[in-house]
């Protein structure tokens, strides 16, 4: 591509009659050219200089963004604050002093250029000038680190001062790697204001190294300090451009703020970049088209990058789960068979196609087979129990129980031992579908091979199991061991009000949350239970639990979404959509929010309620839990597009005259005349257990 100058700024024709000093106006349209494209790295700037027709031209990779800037309005990106930029440099060793001085990107000057004196080489770069955030810590201050870490079992306090002590003993160019240590010690301790000024002093010492930017962002985007976050980040990126993991981290916070042109602005300083640098973070672009209803210009980014980066198998895994979302099965399958034949080695496309084949097959599974059988001969040894694990439950969905014993004994073959447990787990409802008594034996197996930290798992496991089978009291004791083995499991504490709500024993279950409460105060799921339990005495008591709640657990969508079921019994509309949106916003994972909108979208417009905005949204937060969510969910491998619309079949047939979910799930109760199937999804939700 060739960079054409301004008509005042050409060359003029070359003529050895007027003597003009040629290579000084080479330089100063060099230098022209420069500011103009000043972001640019020079190792990747191609200047070339023909004497004869005096032809410059650049080249690099545009990228394939067909969305434009739909206006100009402002951005932290488009303004980049250029004099705190120098300061931060001129606090390293930089002289901007001089005219000639040019601030680039990486902290050498471009390609060619001299310094003022013309036979001295180009500048070597200052300590800070490059990213070695990730590289390893020094010997120098690894006893210092090492000694920090126990001061921290003593207080933070005792931590601190002994880092600040030591910063006297550190050399000046790795100060701020001991800084980033004490702000991470504090923000562990939640001493806010001491994060952020060890993270400014870090940035301030190392402005070229991204890690420190990376961890201030974040400290500010937990916080809420979102503004503050994006002035960061917006410096981060003038100090480190195109570092990856800072523009991954400015789009997302773009997106989250609704500033889709901010994002797309950053993601256009990628036609600087080679491909091979700027890949990942075009593919970051295309996800956020897609996340934002873009999908023609998300289908073009794939596009591209299958086309010229075809050899990162992620590449073709995004895009066919964009196809898949779309409910395009085929064309999914098509994408993630192109992708295995770029990278035959990489194991994600082997399982998505897997699941995809499954999707279409309609009971025959002769070409899932012959990709488990394709996918063992190709995939690294330590993925082989997985792909083994993912056919036993298939050939178990399709009723093949001898099928699926064979791939759980290859799974448990292949196996590390430290894993061996979910393999045990999922051969137990395997076999508790198929009336077995081998189902407890395997949870027993389960737990003498679990490690300790996932111990409770397997005690839910077996509880899930022995209520299964209607042993009410045994599933009783399991828990009780369970709490007493596990108490810092709040989910323990979970499935034992659960286990009480389905048997009816509401006044019971209101004492097992009252008492989890008491241990686990910060978990909205349990604060959410008791504002359900409380539906009986009145939304006033509802109410009550439900605003001591927001004083624990400000962020929990679940406390939100009960809030807004109890202002849809009110038919307050506007309330209750406000009370979902912070549902949906706070917890996107949380099925039965979006199963609520539904509900108020059909309430409040009927029939021609536009679900649109509610199935984008749905789509982008992939719900996987819920109680409602898990009731509408009737197959694990339905679509979040298919769910909501047997959510809309079941409003639609049973009703929601009064705003009142006339489901018998709505209250959690399990009614009797429920099947087995239903009860299982009750019990043990609608999905498979994952590898």
């Amino acid at each position: 591509m060739y960079c054409v100058l301004p008509a005042d700024q050409r060359l003029p024709q070359y003529d050895d009659s007027k003597n003009r000093d040629l290579d000084h106006h080479i330089w100063q349209i060099g230098k022209t050219l420069w500011n103009t494209l000043s972001a640019f790295h020079y190792e990747d700037f191609n200047f070339t200089v023909t004497h004869n027709n005096l032809d410059f031209s650049l080249q690099y990779q545009a990228l394939p963004f067909a969305h434009k800037m739909e206006d100009q309005s402002f951005s932290f990106y488009q303004q980049l604050p250029q004099q705190e930029h120098h300061q931060l440099l001129r606090s390293n060793g930089w002289n901007s002093s001089s005219p000639e001085f040019i601030p680039t990107p990486n902290g050498h000057l471009p390609y060619g250029y001299k310094t003022t004196e013309s036979s001295s080489p180009p500048m070597d770069p200052p300590f800070g000038s490059y990213d070695d955030s990730r590289s390893p810590i020094p010997s120098l201050i690894e006893p210092i680190f090492k000694n920090l870490k126990s001061k921290e079992k003593n207080g933070y306090d005792s931590a601190r001062n002994y880092g600040v002590s030591c910063l006297e003993m550190v050399p000046s160019r790795l100060q701020w790697r001991l800084y980033l240590e004490l702000a991470d010690i504090a923000k562990r301790e939640s001493i806010i204001r001491d994060a952020r000024t060890f993270y400014k002093k870090a940035t301030l010492l190392h402005p070229h190294a991204s890690q420190p930017w990376l961890e201030y962002a974040k400290l500010e985007d937990e916080c809420g300090a979102l503004v503050r976050c994006q002035r960061i980040l917006a410096t981060a990126l003038q100090c480190c451009p195109f570092n990856e993991g800072l523009m991954v981290k400015a789009i997302k916070l773009e997106e989250k703020l609704g500033n889709y042109n901010a994002a797309r602005q950053i993601l256009s300083g990628l036609r600087y970049v080679s491909l091979e640098k700027g890949w990942r973070v075009m593919l970051e672009g295309g996800l956020l088209e897609a996340r934002a209803g873009n999908t023609y210009v998300a289908r073009k980014i794939f596009k591209y990058l299958m086309q010229n980066a075809a050899g990162y198998g992620n590449v073709f895994q995004e895009s066919s789960l964009l196809e898949e979302r779309c409910e395009n099965y085929y064309r999914a399958i098509e994408i993630a068979e192109k992708g295995l034949e770029e990278n035959p080695r990489y194991g994600p496309l082997y399982l998505t196609v897997l699941r995809l084949q499954e999707k279409v097959a309609c009971g025959d599974l002769t070409k899932t087979r012959q990709v488990v059988e394709r996918a063992i001969k190709f995939i690294p040894k330590e993925l082989k129990w997985k792909v083994y694990f993912e056919a036993a439950q298939i050939e178990d969905r399709a009723g093949n129980l001898e099928l699926s014993r064979q791939n759980y004994v290859h799974s448990v073959a292949n196996c590390p031992n430290n894993l061996l447990w979910k393999v045990w787990i999922a051969g137990a409802r395997t076999e508790l579908r198929a009336k077995s008594n081998a189902a407890n034996k395997l949870v027993f197996r389960s737990l003498r091979d679990v490690p300790q930290k996932k111990k409770a798992q397997v005690w839910l496991e077996w509880a899930h199991i022995e209520e299964y089978q209607g042993n009410i009291e045994k599933a009783r004791q399991v828990l009780k061991q369970a709490r007493e083995e596990a108490s810092q499991e709040w989910k323990v504490f979970l499935e034992t009000i659960l286990l009480e709500i389905r048997a009816n024993n509401t006044d019971k279950a209101i004492e097992e949350c009252r008492k989890a409460l008491k241990i686990h105060t910060g978990t909205g799921r349990l604060w959410a239970l008791l504002i359900q339990l409380r539906q009986d005495e009145g939304e006033e008591a509802q109410l009550e639990v439900f605003r001591e709640a927001l004083q624990e657990v400000p962020k929990s969508g679940e406390v939100w979404c009960e809030g807004a079921r109890i202002y849809l019994r009110r038919k307050d509309w506007n309330e209750a959509r406000k009370y979902l949106e912070f549902a949906i916003h706070f917890t996107p994972q949380f099925g039965d929010s979006f199963i609520e909108y539904l509900r108020l979208e059909l309430l409040e417009h009927g029939k021609e309620a536009d679900l649109t905005k509610l199935e984008l949204l749905c789509v982008n937060a992939e719900p996987n839990y819920g109680t409602l969510w898990m009731y509408c969910k009737e197959h694990p491998l339905f679509s979040t597009q298919r769910v909501l619309r047997c959510a809309r079949e079941i409003f639609e047939r049973v009703g929601t005259d009064g705003g009142e979910t006339v489901l018998a799930l709505g209250k959690l109760e399990a009614p009797l005349s429920i099947s087995k199937e239903e009860e299982w999804r009750l019990i043990f939700g609608c999905d498979d257990l994952k590898p």
